[in-house]
C-alpha cells in the first residue's frame, strides 16, 4: 500500500505545488470578486458532479471483469450525456427568467453544462483507473489538470483579465486530465471499445441500482453540507468576502482535500479488493490510515493557526488579509478534514449506504441550522466561519466513530458483512 500511496501522492503533490505557486500571481491578476465567482462556479459544480453519472462510476470498483465492466463504463458515459442535456435545459430556463439572476450568476451559468460533461468524464475515468490500480495514470492526470488550469488562468489574466478567466481555466484543466487518462495504455479492456447491448446496460443498471437510488441522495446531501458555506458566503455577504473565503479553500482546504483523496484512492482500492477476497483486515487498515493522517496533519494545522494572517498578507498581497484571518479560524478543520477525507469511502465500500445517508443528512441539518443563525442574527463573516468550523469538526469526528463502529460490527458478522459489500 505504501508504494501505491506514494505514487498517488506524487501526482497530488506536484499538482498542488503548481496550483499553489500560481496563486500569488493569480491573486494579483484577478480581484477577490473574480475568486468569488470561481467559488460560486465550483460550489455549483460540486453538487452537479454528484449526479453527472448517477454514481454508477463507483460501481466500476465492484463490477466483474469483462463485459460487466464495459457495460458499466458505457452506462456512465450515457448517463453523463443525458444529465448534461438536462443541465442545459435548466440553465436556459433560468437564463431567460427576467431579473431572477445577477449578471455574475448568469456568467457562471453559461459554463456549467460543459463543466458537468467534462467533470463527469474525469470522475468515470478516474474510478476506472482505480479499478485497474493504475495509480500512475491517476497521478499524471492530476498534474495535467493542474497544469492546464494554471496555464489557461495565467494566460487570461495577462492577456484579458476577465472574471471568467478562472472558470475557463478550470474547464481546460479538466479537459487536459481526460486526454491524459485516455492516453494511458492498459486502462481500457478490449470490450470497452464496442458498444454494449441494451440488455447488458439494463442489467448493469439493475445490479447497481442502489448507487443512484441511495448513494446519489446521500452524495447530494453530503456535498450540499460542504458546498453550503461557499454558496451562503456568496449570498449572505458579497462576492469579495466569498472570494476571500475562496482563497482559503484553494490555498489550504483544497490541498488538504487532494492529499486526502490521494490516500483515499489507495485505501478504497485496497479495502474493496480485500472485501472481494474475503479479507478480515479492514479494521486494521482503517485505523492505520487514521493514525498516519493525524501524525501528518497535526503540525501543519498548528502552523496555520499561528501564522496564517501574516503569511496570507505576505504571499498573496495586502488585499487578502481577511483570508488569513479566515484561515486561522479554520486550522482545526484542516486537521480533521485530512483524516476524514482519507477514509470517507469506508461505509460505502462496506455497503452501509443507509448509515452514510443518515450521517450526511445530519451534517446538512446541522450546517443549515448554523447558517440560519448567521442570517437570523446578522453575524459577521468571522463568526460565520467559526460556527462553520465548529459544526464541521463535530460531524467529521462523528463519521470517524461511525466508520470504526461499523467496521468492528463487520468483523463480528463476517458472512453478512461480505454480503453487504456487494451493493
Amino acid at each position: 500500500m505504501l508504494k501505491s500511496t506514494l505514487t498517488v501522492l506524487r501526482g497530488t503533490v506536484v499538482a498542488q505545488v503548481l496550483g499553489f505557486l500560481a496563486l500569488p500571481l493569480l491573486t494579483r491578476l484577478f480581484t477577490p470578486e473574480a475568486f468569488g465567482q470561481l467559488q460560486l462556479y465550483q460550489a455549483s459544480m460540486s453538487l452537479l458532479l454528484v449526479v453527472a453519472a448517477m454514481r454508477f462510476e463507483i460501481a466500476l470498483l465492484s463490477a466483474e471483469d469483462g463485459r460487466e465492466v464495459a457495460s458499466t463504463l458505457h452506462l456512465c458515459m450515457i448517463t453523463n450525456v443525458l444529465v448534461t442535456l438536462c443541465v442545459v435545459i435548466v440553465c436556459l430556463t433560468l437564463w431567460f427568467v427576467p431579473g431572477l439572476l445577477s449578471d455574475t450568476t448568469q456568467s457562471v451559468l453559461v459554463w456549467l453544462p460543459l463543466g458537468v460533461l467534462l467533470g463527469g468524464t474525469v470522475q468515470t475515468l478516474g474510478y476506472l483507473a482505480l479499478r485497474q490500480k493504475a495509480f500512475a495514470a491517476g497521478a499524471n492526470a492530476k498534474v495535467a489538470q493542474a497544469g492546464g488550469y494554471v496555464a489557461t488562468s495565467v494566460g487570461f489574466g495577462m492577456i484579458a483579465p476577465l472574471q471568467v478567466g478562472l472558470v475557463v481555466g478550470d474547464l481546460c484543466g479538466r479537459l487536459v486530465s481526460i486526454l491524459t487518462l485516455i492516453a494511458h495504455r492498459g486502462l481500457f479492456d478490449v470490450a470497452c471499445f464496442s458498444m454494449s447491448r441494451t440488455r447488458d446496460l439494463l442489467q448493469a443498471a439493475r445490479r447497481f441500482r442502489e448507487f443512484p437510488l441511495v448513494s446519489v441522495p446521500g452524495g447530494l446531501i453530503n456535498t450540499a453540507g460542504g458546498a453550503m458555506t461557499a454558496l451562503l458566503m456568496y449570498g449572505a455577504f458579497d462576492a469579495s468576502v466569498a472570494g476571500q473565503y475562496g482563497l482559503v479553500e484553494r490555498s489550504l482546504m483544497l490541498p488538504v482535500g487532494m492529499v486526502a483523496v490521494a490516500v483515499s484512492q489507495v485505501f478504497t482500492a485496497n479495502l474493496s479488493a480485500g472485501m472481494r477476497d474475503g479479507s478480515t483486515d479492514a479494521l486494521a487498515l482503517y485505523r492505520g490510515v487514521v493514525r498516519r493522517m493525524f501524525v501528518l496533519g497535526i503540525g501543519p494545522a498548528i502552523l496555520v493557526g499561528v501564522f496564517s494572517p501574516f503569511a496570507f498578507g505576505l504571499v498573496f498581497g495586502s488585499k487578502w488579509i481577511m483570508a488569513g484571518e479566515f484561515a486561522r479560524l479554520m486550522a482545526p478543520l484542516v486537521l480533521v478534514s485530512l483524516i476524514t477525507g482519507a477514509v470517507n469511502m469506508a461505509l460505502m465500500i462496506l455497503g452501509w449506504q443507509k448509515v452514510q445517508l443518515g450521517w450526511e443528512l445530519a451534517r446538512l441539518l446541522a450546517t443549515s441550522l448554523a447558517w440560519w443563525c448567521v442570517v437570523r442574527y446578522g453575524m459577521p463573516a468571522e463568526t460565520a466561519i467559526g460556527l462553520h468550523v465548529l459544526v464541521s469538526v463535530g460531524m467529521n469526528l462523528l463519521y470517524l466513530w461511525l466508520a470504526d463502529h461499523m467496521l468492528r460490527h463487520h468483523l463480528t458478522l463476517p458472512s453478512s458483512g461480505a454480503n453487504r459489500a456487494q451493493p
